[in-house]
């Protein structure tokens, strides 16, 4: 949902100044994308029909064990590359339907190279648009999966160097265990798939996140101030955070806020990482602490796999929703407890809202470590949350306005590079350049 959003906007413009625009995706996000007004092809509903990505982000909650969670990704994605290398040609079918000048790859999946190796047999013009900071193997930056911070020092750069390589490792071993666990070779099954569309393999970029990126421009939805500080890639383009502030969101019974308390907003994005009952503790620490600071205003948007009825000790400051319009909620926060998750991250500081961040996996743990490089929140552990710890880190952000004057810094950054739409005129120029050659 993250990618999508932080897509919509750049969509919307594009139409505006004259394109026609089209997405081409799965049954799950057709609805959403045509109530934003935007026009929409569904592809692989065989493999991934219509409440696919819910049951899947459900997985970690539902799932007795972790190999379970493993075994049910690999059978799906197995059937579907052995369908893709037998002549499924539906995204090409779909593609020459729409006879596009360029097609923007949303890149949050490691199967999307599948599509991006397909638009390179059709000779498509083609680039990424991505949402996240990750990035290649690179010794200025560490893998954004890990927190660390870099700084000038040899320790620095050799801690960041240890990181990559551990992480090469780790992912020899995930691919030897798919192997073992599952019979499945997934890797093979990619380089026969960019063999057939005749992509050399040695081009393809198997460090990233997600891995299995093919040498095409980048269109990064971020401006560049928030990442480290880094030497320029050639090819990579860093815009706006493309934040749609018009998009629909869910309604929310605003009576019952308590307008003259500071409010904090606690959500951890649609997907489960853990199993329930971790989540269930970690919202029972922030109700407990919301009892201790009754000076406050909590509404905690706990998704759709926790109830309020889990909870004990509800006090009369806090709001307990399944899902909450967070742009709005944004705009009357004094704080947000958050995950981490880029787009999240983005919206804080495009409403200049400091963060306390819990990293679940994924790209969290990097965007923790770029949001205190910068000033702009404090961090948390998940696993080991207390009552009193979330108290700590919200009085430190509310005694220390220092935080708030960081982000309102990044902010000014953020709505700068907004108002210029730099990513409409980055896919302008690649338009232009694709019509001129």
């Amino acid at each position: 949902m993250g990618s999508l959003n932080s897509s919509l906007k750049l969509a919307k413009m594009l139409k505006a100044n004259g394109h026609q625009v089209s997405y081409v995706g799965l049954a799950d996000s057709e609805e959403y994308v045509l109530k934003n007004g935007v026009e929409f092809k569904k592809i692989y509903e065989k493999w991934f029909p219509k409440g696919f990505g819910a049951k899947q982000a459900l997985l970690p909650v539902t799932a007795s064990s972790e190999n379970d969670v493993l075994r049910a990704g690999v059978s799906r994605e197995q059937a579907f590359l052995e369908a893709i290398l037998n002549e499924d040609t539906e995204f090409p079918r779909v593609i020459e339907t729409l006879r596009p000048d360029l097609i923007l790859h949303i890149h949050a999946d490691p199967l999307m190279v599948v599509l991006a190796l397909q638009s390179y047999a059709l000779g498509i013009n083609a680039a990424y648009l991505r949402d996240m900071l990750g990035r290649s193997k690179h010794s200025e930056i560490p893998p954004i999966w890990t927190g660390i911070i870099p700084s000038e020092s040899i320790y620095s750069r050799l801690c960041i160097q240890l990181a990559w390589h551990k992480n090469s490792v780790l992912r020899t071993y995930s691919t030897l265990y798919s192997r073992f666990l599952a019979s499945v070779d997934f890797n093979g099954m990619i380089k026969k798939l960019a063999k057939k569309s005749g992509y050399p393999w040695a081009l393809v970029d198997k460090e990233g996140l997600p891995p299995y990126i093919l040498k095409l421009p980048e269109v990064v939805l971020c401006p560049k101030e928030f990442d480290f500080p880094h030497s320029d890639k050639p090819g990579r383009y860093y815009t706006e955070a493309s934040i749609d502030i018009e998009r629909n969101e869910v309604s929310f019974a605003w009576d019952a806020l308590d307008e003259t308390r500071p409010l904090v907003y606690c959500a951890l994005g649609t997907l489960a990482w853990l199993p329930t009952e971790h989540y269930r503790a970690f919202y029972q620490a922030v109700i407990d602490a919301a009892c201790s600071c009754p000076g406050f205003q909590w509404i905690l948007a706990v998704g759709d796999f926790i109830y309020p009825q889990d909870f004990t000790n509800i006090p009369s400051n806090a709001i307990i929703v399944h899902r909450a319009p967070q742009l709005q909620m944004l705009k009357r926060s004094r704080m947000m407890i958050t995950h981490g998750g880029t787009n999240t991250i983005k919206e804080c500081i495009y409403f200049g809202v400091p963060m306390v961040v819990f990293p679940l996996g994924y790209d969290h743990p990097g965007n923790a470590a770029r949001v205190i490089y910068h000033g702009l929140g404090v961090k948390g552990d998940f696993l080991k949350v207390t009552k009193e710890q979330v108290r700590a880190l919200v009085d430190t952000i509310n005694l220390d306005s220092g935080y708030v004057r960081r982000v309102q810094l990044m902010q000014s950054k953020f709505q700068e590079a907004e108002n210029a739409q730099l990513s409409l005129k980055m896919i302008e120029a690649l338009l232009q350049k694709r019509s001129l050659s």
